[in-house]
């Protein structure tokens, strides 16, 4: 089993390995992107992205054995920090004042099918925010672009499955749910 450092995941996963074993390689965040839409009349979308990303993969032969990441939310921008820093402090910020990291981690190794030149591993995981950690699924591709490693994923995640969006009084944080993610990594 080989081992990937700096590797992305939750929100952001797509790529391919060709054949079988691969030689260890670091992986670097290419760019996580996400897209809100807003429940405002005018149709309002925040739109954003980072370039920084820790985590790990490991895969052999075939075989993502597993998978994790985390982002910092304040490392997130849309390109307009005063916005930026609302949306850190509305929905990511904790009530102790503390902004957790954004974090993915797969639950189970997964066999991955080749398809199109990518090899596809279908992952069941979990991603958390504000330490809350719910269920997630997503396809994660790999493969191999210009000598380099690049892994691929697209998900989305439902604020309102996560308690503290549930239990929330606060109109503000409630003003989008569907968050839409991008990651793609590059390796070494």
């Amino acid at each position: 089993m080989k081992s990937y450092s700096k590797v992305l995941v939750s929100l952001g996963l797509g790529s391919c390995l060709l054949a079988n074993t691969v030689e260890d390689s670091t992986l670097n965040l290419w760019q996580i992107s996400y897209k809100a839409e807003t429940s405002y009349d005018d149709g309002y979308t925040i739109e954003g992205s980072s370039k920084h990303f820790e985590g790990s993969f490991h895969y052999d032969d075939g075989t993502l054995f597993n998978i994790s990441g985390s982002v910092d939310p304040k490392l997130l921008s849309s390109g307009l920090a005063v916005r930026d820093e609302h949306v850190v402090e509305i929905v990511f910020e904790e009530d102790s004042g503390t902004v957790p990291q954004l974090q993915f981690r797969s639950l189970e190794a997964v066999t991955c099918t080749e398809n199109g030149g990518f090899m596809v591993c279908p992952v069941n995981g979990e991603f958390s925010i504000r330490n809350e950690w719910q269920a997630i699924s997503m396809d994660i591709f790999i493969s191999e672009y210009e000598g380099r490693q690049w892994v691929h994923a697209e998900s989305s995640v439902m604020l309102s499955d996560y308690d503290f969006y549930k239990n929330s009084r606060d109109e503000t944080l409630k003003v989008a749910d569907l968050i839409e993610f991008k990651i793609d990594l590059l390796g070494n």
